[in-house]
């Protein structure tokens, strides 16, 4: 009975590999968006500090 309950819990490695894989998906999809924005606020901070300076 005991070794049925932990073969129920356990997960497979192709379970493992497929929440891997949808992870980087997922990854692959937002990294490009996030290093775009940070472009956008290192621009907006240099025109702040251009307009200070005027």
């Amino acid at each position: 009975m005991i070794k049925n309950i932990k073969k129920l819990i356990a997960f497979t490695l192709a379970e493992t590999l497929i929440v891997m894989g949808a992870i980087g998906v997922v990854a692959a999809l937002t990294i490009p968006n996030m290093s775009r924005d940070t472009g956008n606020v290192e621009k907006l901070q240099g025109l702040k500090n251009c307009m200070q300076n005027l």
